[in-house]
């Protein structure tokens, strides 16, 4: 739950919101999506990971994750989503494999 916070908190910061709650299980999941779309092309990158469109597909070859795709019956094309666990959990394989090595 997120309330004003009052100006003797905040000082001179107007319009500051704060947390009332502490961040538990289900704060961190509110921030962590099961799946997002597959980021478009000259985008930067996703907003989580900065992973390129590119770079997903080729991760999907690798068979680092399965990406998933929807389509309405009888369309070429839909949307692809990005599994968000699953790239996470190879993000924090490639850093354990980092410490390793060092």
């Amino acid at each position: 739950m997120l309330k004003r916070a009052s100006k003797k908190i905040t000082n001179s910061i107007p319009n500051v919101l704060v947390s009332l709650t502490a961040p538990g299980e289900a704060a961190l999941s509110a921030s962590r999506p099961e799946t997002f779309r597959l980021p478009k092309t000259n985008s930067g990158g996703d907003p989580f990971f900065h992973f390129t469109r590119s770079f997903y597909y080729l991760g999907e070859q690798r068979g680092y994750w399965r990406l998933i795709r929807i389509r309405e019956r009888g369309k070429q094309r839909g949307i692809t989503l990005v599994p968000f666990d699953a790239v996470a959990r190879f993000v924090k394989s490639q850093m354990e494999n980092s410490n390793e090595a060092t």
